[in-house]
């Protein structure tokens, strides 16, 4: 057997298979060339795209979001409503809840109670057609998932050096034990944004923040707990963030609600408002009252409460009055 000759000359095509050679190349060359000017083009278009908002947003300025006017007379509270649910350390849940859900966040998954689901996706639209992307991070939790939030956060600190006691008190005001956690509610719900992904106190520097906290003021109030879940704070944190903008005539506390200001009537002035009314009209319900100074019937039943027992009026049945003031004769 002869040895192959790696040298051997291969053997020269024809005239015909050349051409067919160079032709195949010229259009595999043209075919990548058309396929790499379209990759190019396609960049650049969505390149274009993504910078037209954004440039358009900087010449014409930030858009400022203000609160629509608010208007409460014609409100009416059921005090037997099951949405409204106070849920904390000192009142944790005497039963587990099974709300009915709904998907939130088809992309994530998040669900909340059914119709908070309609409500927040009514709110993240509206929020797109300002420009601003609203991020759900976390809605309804069962209670295992409760139990396994806050042991986290516990964790957390035990790591750093706390004792179990400490521990367990930090956490609880960051992420509360699953008894005491609104979350397994179904209404609550952490909100955050695609530029700011980060659940701590920066979140209310931002656009999202400042549209929310519009949206909210059109919506009615908000509380200590929910400024917690929505910025990620601790109870006296939240509480400081709440006073510092009631300091600044930006809210007005009323019991444990903060209003936007002047849709509500001020502590201060609520006897005088009281009192005209009841001089004018006689004695009313407690919903009426209510009414009057737009709040809601279980404050302003607590807000009744005070001034019977300070004595500026007095109950008779369902209905509030004035004192009948006895003059003495000298």
């Amino acid at each position: 057997m002869e040895p192959t000759d790696r040298n051997a000359a291969k053997p020269r095509l024809t005239r015909a298979q050349w051409k067919r050679r160079k032709r195949l190349r010229l259009a595999r060359n043209w075919a990548i060339l058309i396929l790499l000017c379209a990759a190019i083009v396609a960049l650049m278009t969505k390149g274009i795209l993504w910078l037209l908002p954004k440039v358009n947003a900087m010449l014409a300025g930030p858009q400022s979001f203000d609160a629509a006017s608010y208007d409460g007379t014609g409100y009416s509270f059921d005090a037997d409503d099951e949405r409204f649910v106070l849920v904390n350390t000192n009142l944790p849940f005497a039963e587990e809840p099974s709300p009915a859900l709904a998907d939130a966040d088809e992309a994530s998954g998040i669900q909340l109670e059914a119709e908070a689901a309609a409500a927040y996706q009514k709110m993240a639209a509206a929020a797109a057609e300002d420009g601003v992307a609203l991020v759900l991070t976390a809605g309804y939790q069962d209670a295992d998932a409760r139990s396994a939030a806050y042991e986290t956060q516990k964790q957390q600190y035990l790591e750093k050096g706390k004792t179990e006691e400490e521990a367990a008190s930090l956490a609880a005001d960051i992420q509360p034990p699953a008894e005491c956690n609104d979350h397994g509610t179904g209404y609550a719900a952490d909100i955050l944004s695609t530029d700011y992904p980060t659940r701590d106190t920066g979140f209310d520097t931002t656009r999202a923040y400042e549209w929310l906290t519009a949206y909210a003021a059109e919506k009615g109030t908000i509380s200590r707990s929910e400024a917690m879940s929505l910025l990620g704070l601790s109870k006296v944190a939240a509480y400081e963030r709440l006073r510092q903008l009631a300091e600044r005539g930006k809210l007005v506390r009323v019991g444990g609600k903060y209003y936007p200001a002047g849709q509500v009537v001020p502590p201060e002035e609520q006897y005088d408002v009281i009192r005209t009314f009841l001089e004018q009209s006689g004695p009313a319900y407690r919903q009426d009252l209510a009414a009057l100074l737009h709040v809601g019937d279980r404050q302003c039943a607590l807000i009744l409460k005070h001034m019977v027992e300070d004595r500026r009026l007095v109950q008779a049945g369902q209905r509030y009055a004035l004192p009948i003031r006895e003059e003495v004769l000298l």
